[in-house]
C-alpha cells in the first residue's frame, strides 16, 4: 500500500500504480498491469489516414494491361511452343491472381473446377539453383476464384478443365508425376529464367509488350494486378 500512496502522490501513470499494485500485491487479477492506460488531460496521436485495400502497394491504372492486351499476349503465347498451354497459363495469371511461383506449382488437386476454385497453398521458389516447394507468401494459404469466361472471350473454365484431364492423364503415364498443371517442356518445374527467355520474351515482342529496345510497361506480374482490379 506504501507504493501506491507513494505513487499516487508524485502523479505517477496508472500503468505504474497497477504495476505497484501486482508486485504488492494488492491488485488481485494480474490482467490488470497489461492494461494500456492513457494520462488524463494528454492527447492521443492523430489516428493514421489509410484508404480501403493494399494502398501502400498501390499501382497505378496505366500499369495494368487491359483485357484486349491480355488477349494479345495469350494469342502470341498460343503462337508459340506448347501453344495452348502457355495461353491458358497467362489467362490463369491473370483472372485467378496467382503469383508465378503460385502458378507454376499448381497442381491437379488444388482446384475444383465445378465451384471454379483454386487451393492456394504451395509455391516455387529457386536458391542457389535449386528449386523447392513451400507454403505461399507469408505463410498464408488461401483460396481464389476464376471465370467461365474472361473479359476478352477466352473461355478459361473450359480450357482449364480440359488441362486438368490431361495432367491426369500425364500423370497416369508417369510423364507428369506431380500432375502439374504448367509443367516445363520435360514436365518439371519451370524456372523463371528459362521461362522468361524461351517463352515470355518472344510472346512480349509478338503482343507489342516490348519495344524494339526491349522496353515495354508491363511484366508477368502485371497480369496479378489485372485480378485485383476485376475480381
Amino acid at each position: 500500500m506504501k507504493a501506491i500512496t507513494s505513487a499516487i502522490a508524485s502523479g505517477a501513470t496508472a500503468w505504474a500504480i497497477t504495476s505497484a499494485g501486482h508486485v504488492a500485491p494488492v491488485l488481485v487479477n494480474p490482467r490488470l498491469a497489461k492494461v494500456h492506460w492513457q494520462a488524463a488531460g494528454r492527447q492521443l496521436p492523430p489516428a493514421p489516414v489509410s484508404m480501403a485495400g493494399e494502398s501502400a502497394l498501390w499501382v497505378d491504372t496505366a500499369e495494368i494491361p487491359a483485357d484486349d492486351d491480355i488477349g494479345k499476349l495469350g494469342r502470341a503465347l498460343a503462337a508459340g511452343q506448347h501453344e495452348d498451354r502457355n495461353e491458358l497459363m497467362a489467362s490463369t495469371a491473370a483472372y485467378s491472381g496467382l503469383r508465378w511461383g503460385e502458378l507454376t506449382a499448381l497442381t491437379i488437386g488444388q482446384i475444383d473446377a465445378a465451384s471454379r476454385v483454386i487451393k492456394v497453398d504451395r509455391k516455387v521458389i529457386e536458391v542457389a539453383g535449386h528449386l523447392y516447394i513451400e507454403a505461399p507468401k507469408g505463410r498464408k494459404c488461401r483460396k481464389t476464384i476464376y471465370p467461365r469466361l474472361t473479359p476478352d472471350g477466352y473461355p478459361l473454365a473450359e480450357r482449364l478443365a480440359v488441362r486438368i484431364e490431361q495432367a491426369r492423364a500425364e500423370q497416369a503415364t508417369g510423364i507428369n508425376p506431380l500432375g502439374l498443371i504448367f509443367p516445363s517442356p520435360k514436365f518439371k518445374l519451370w524456372r523463371s529464367s528459362n521461362f522468361n527467355r524461351n517463352v515470355l520474351q518472344p510472346a512480349y515482342a509478338a503482343a507489342c509488350w516490348r519495344d524494339g529496345d526491349g522496353c515495354g510497361r508491363w511484366t508477368w506480374h502485371s497480369l496479378r494486378h489485372v485480378f485485383c482490379t476485376t475480381a
